[in-house]
């Protein structure tokens, strides 16, 4: 068993991580076509950490690349701008200082939540579950539950980790009626909070394609960038 974990941030921290995003779109014959895929490399540093040991941490995007039919495009960082984030000892985002999104479209919605790796409140064991739940923000006063599981320990990237999938659903915007399905199967460091490997599938969702909006899956895969493990891969961050 498990006691309670609380994630300790230290102010002056940097680190990265390098995430490629694929948007699949289901065709009317039944078939799936990956219609966009998204390599970035992002990297978040712990600006401050107060007495309450809750954490600003500025994100920044180092380098994007976009394949698309067979090409690939390097798309400028500056594009994405720095956004500063004030996350508890929890886990959870508390407020997001300098964010361009508003949080309202489903899809900007899920990303939002997937920022959150809400900690235990109490002792877990092998198989236990946890449920968090966290404002919608297209919709006062709704809430959307995480589910976490607790599936024990491991060592990923030469790092000790635990095991956390987390599910939940997202209501679509009408006339969808289906909700987006979200699943993250990840290995985690209890102590400083890093995502060091995950992978997310978010199903029934709809996004831009062909001029206009498509049914389909977005799939994620993130893993943190470990000097002398991994860090020489295609993608790693620029000197």
């Amino acid at each position: 068993m498990t006691g309670p974990w609380t994630i300790s941030y230290r102010k002056g921290d940097v680190y990265s991580h390098r995430r490629t995003t694929k948007f699949m779109e289901h065709l009317p014959n039944g078939q799936d076509v990956v219609r966009l895929e998204l390599r970035a490399i992002e990297r978040t540093e712990v600006k401050d950490v107060n007495a309450k040991g809750e954490a600003t941490l500025a994100a920044t995007c180092l380098s994007m690349d976009s394949l698309h039919g067979g090409t690939t495009e390097r798309i400028n960082a500056t594009s994405y701008p720095s956004v500063t984030r004030v996350f508890g000892r929890n886990g959870l985002l508390i407020r997001e200082i300098d964010a361009t999104d508003t949080g309202r479209d489903p899809l900007e919605l899920v990303d939002r939540l997937l920022l959150n790796r809400p900690t235990p409140p109490e002792s877990v064991d092998n198989g236990s579950v946890w449920r968090t739940d966290l404002p919608d923000a297209r919709r006062p006063g709704k809430r959307v539950t995480i589910v976490s599981r607790y599936l024990g320990t491991t060592t990923s990237l030469k790092i000790p980790a635990i095991k956390v999938t987390e599910a939940f659903d997202v209501d679509h915007v009408p006339p969808r009626t289906e909700a987006i399905h979200v699943k993250c199967e990840m290995a985690l460091d209890p102590a400083t909070g890093r995502t060091i490997k995950a992978t997310t599938e978010i199903k029934n969702v709809a996004f831009a394609a062909h001029g206009g909006i498509v049914p389909g899956e977005v799939s994620i895969e993130e893993e943190l960038i470990v000097p002398g493990v991994n860090d020489k891969e295609s993608g790693a961050p620029p000197n």
